[in-house]
């Protein structure tokens, strides 16, 4: 599992006015796995967990913050076969000294 936030390829998404699945970036909290950015694709038969019941879709936007489960078997990208929901209301902020 893999916790960030969602980031694009500027250069892909000014030449061609959109994303797409190879212009998806996760990048990683600095404390845990040091702000690394690596790139995302996702599977065609991707599952999607802890959403409401009936969703068959979900949306990502530049900023948000993403769950996934997937496999880095080669180091060049990480493949999303899950999207774990991630939800104000189930999240926990532990704040440290």
């Amino acid at each position: 599992m893999i916790v960030g936030r969602i980031c694009t390829d500027v250069e892909t998404e000014q030449a061609e006015g959109k994303l797409h699945d190879g212009a998806f970036y996760l990048e990683t909290s600095r404390m845990i796995d040091a702000g690394t950015r690596g790139p995302i694709k996702f599977n065609p038969d991707l599952k999607i967990r802890g959403a409401r019941p009936g969703t068959s879709s979900i949306g990502f936007f530049p900023g948000a913050i993403a769950a996934f489960k997937g496999r880095n078997a080669t180091g060049d990208w990480f493949q999303v076969s899950e999207v774990l929901s991630v939800s104000g209301r189930s999240c926990i902020c532990v704040f440290g000294r």
